[in-house]
């Protein structure tokens, strides 16, 4: 994961991998021999309780995974669509069951999320998780297995509003 870090290091606005679930997968992408992009899949990092409220999901499952940093450098962003294209191509590598990720609205609305097929929850703040009840982060959810579902209730995505 060097490599990758170190890309995370350098383009992400928080300036590290997060380190604190016990499983992570990482994968990047690679421009020549450089790595130009990173997204981090983390599983595993909250208690069972918490899950209903983190994933909204009714009970704790294996295959729950929550986009923990993507980035792509600022030279490569303005390749048409390759964010997308890469977080396409490694959620298909990860074959989750279910994914869960957060836009920091103080960084950005979540629009890449929404372009690769994520549902729309609004904001973290309104879900009641101790300690972030104050921290406007977008949600989003996806899910692969069709007998997982969301509890929460869909809204309409329109970035506009934000």
């Amino acid at each position: 994961m060097n490599q990758g870090a170190d890309c995370i290091k350098r383009y992400h606005y928080l300036g590290n991998p997060y380190m604190d679930a016990p499983t992570n997968k990482v994968y990047g992408l690679i421009y020549g021999e450089d790595v130009v992009g990173v997204v981090q899949f983390s599983e595993g990092h909250c208690h069972p309780s918490f899950v209903p409220i983190y994933f909204g999901v009714d009970s704790p499952t294996t295959g729950l995974w929550d986009i923990t940093r993507l980035v792509v450098s600022t030279k490569h962003q303005s390749e048409h669509n390759i964010t997308s294209w890469f977080l396409s191509r490694a959620l298909k590598m990860l074959k989750p069951k279910y994914v869960v990720t957060m836009a920091d609205h103080r960084m950005h609305d979540g629009t890449i999320y929404a372009a690769v097929g994520f549902d729309y929850y609004g904001l973290l703040k309104d879900r009641g998780v101790p300690g972030l009840e104050d921290v406007e982060f977008h949600v989003f959810t996806k899910s692969y297995d069709k007998s997982i579902k969301c509890v929460w209730e869909k809204i309409k995505f329109d970035k506009t509003d934000y």
